[in-house]
C-alpha cells in the first residue's frame, strides 16, 4: 500500500493545509478525510480536539484508531466497506453516527455511545429482526434509519423499537416486511408515542389520534375519533372566525372613532380661523378719536 493511499501523519498535515486547517493537530475541531481512497483509519491520536470527522467514500473495512478522540460529536463513515460496528467505546460524546452503505450485518457494541441521538444504518445487510436487537443498548437514539436493508419479517421489531423511548424519527422503507405488514403505519404510530416522522412523511395529529384509537378499539373507534377530530376542527375554525370578525369590528370602530376625532379637530380649527377673519373688518371701521375731532374742527371753520 503506497503512502499516497495511507493516512500517514504527513498526508494528514497536507490535507489540513489544503483545507485551511491548523498545522497543530490538537487545535483542529474538524477533519475532512473523505474521497481519499484510504483503506485504514490510523495516525489520528494527536487530533484530540476533533468534534467532527468525515471519512465517507473511502475503502475502510474496519472501525479503529479512534480511541483518543473522546470529544468527537459527529462521525461520518458511510459508503465504505465496514462489516462490524466496533471500537467505539471511547466515543461517549458522539451524537451522530453515519454508517449507511456499508456491509454491516449486526447492530452491536453501541452501549458506550451514551450521547448518541442519530444513527444511520440504511443500505446495509440486516436480514432478521434479531440482527438489530443491539439497538436497545443505546436508548438515547432519537433518529434511526434502517431503510433499504433486507429484513423480511417484523415479529419482535416493535418490542425493540419500544425500548428506544426518545425515538422521534424512524425510517424503515425499502425492507421487504414493510410491503407485507398490515396496518404498517398505524401499528408503529400507536406503539411509539413520541414518533414524529415515519419514512417519507410526518405524523400529524389526526393520524396519531386515529392510530391510537384504532389500537384501543379497532376500526369502529378509529372512525369515531376521526369524526370527533373533524368536529373539533370545525368548532375551532368557527371560533377562530368569530374572533377574527370581532377583531375586524373592533378595528373598524377604532378607525371610525379616530376619523371622527380628526374631523372634529379640523372643524374646530376651521371655526377658529373663521372667527379671526370676521373680527378684522370691525376693527378697521372704528375711527380714531383724534381723527374724528379733527374732522369736526374743520367743519366748524367752514361755518
Amino acid at each position: 500500500m503506497g503512502d499516497d493511499l495511507r493516512m500517514t501523519p504527513r498526508m494528514l498535515r497536507k490535507i489540513c493545509q489544503e483545507k485551511d486547517l491548523y498545522d497543530t493537530p490538537e487545535l483542529n475541531d474538524k477533519l475532512y478525510l473523505h474521497y481519499k481512497g484510504f483503506k485504514k483509519i490510523e495516525n489520528l491520536d494527536e487530533y484530540t480536539g476533533l468534534k467532527a470527522l468525515w471519512l465517507e467514500c473511502n475503502g475502510i473495512s474496519k472501525i479503529e484508531g479512534l480511541d483518543k478522540l473522546s470529544e468527537l460529536r459527529c462521525l461520518y463513515l458511510h459508503s465504505n466497506c465496514i462489516e462490524r460496528i466496533e471500537n467505539l467505546g471511547a466515543l461517549s460524546a458522539l451524537v451522530v453516527l453515519q454508517l449507511s452503505h456499508n456491509r454491516i450485518r449486526v447492530a452491536e457494541n453501541l452501549a458506550g455511545l451514551t450521547s448518541l441521538e442519530t444513527l444511520n444504518l440504511s443500505h446495509n445487510c440486516f436480514q432478521k429482526v434479531a440482527d438489530v436487537q443491539g439497538l436497545t443498548e443505546c436508548p438515547s437514539i432519537t433518529t434511526l434509519d434502517l431503510s433499504d436493508n433486507h429484513i423480511e419479517e417484523h415479529q419482535g421489531l416493535l418490542e425493540i423499537l419500544q425500548q428506544l423511548p426518545n425515538l422521534a424519527c424512524l425510517y424503515l422503507k425499502g425492507n421487504p416486511f414493510v410491503r407485507n405488514m398490515t396496518n404498517y403505519r398505524k401499528l408503529l404510530i400507536c406503539h411509539l408515542p413520541n414518533l414524529k416522522y415515519l419514512d417519507e412523511r410526518p405524523v400529524f395529529e389526526l393520524e396519531r389520534r386515529t392510530a391510537e384509537a384504532w389500537g384501543r378499539g379497532g376500526r369502529e373507534m378509529e372512525i369515531e375519533e376521526r369524526k370527533r377530530f373533524q368536529e373539533e376542527k370545525e368548532f375551532a375554525d368557527k371560533r377562530n372566525m368569530e374572533e377574527f370578525r370581532k377583531l375586524q369590528d373592533t378595528t373598524r370602530l377604532r378607525t371610525q372613532m379616530a376619523l371622527d376625532r380628526i374631523e372634529r379637530e379640523a372643524q374646530g380649527a376651521a371655526a377658529a380661523l373663521g372667527a379671526v377673519h370676521i373680527q378684522q373688518p370691525v376693527t378697521d371701521s372704528i375711527q380714531h378719536p383724534v381723527a374724528a375731532e379733527t374732522e369736526e374742527i374743520d367743519l366748524n371753520q367752514l361755518d
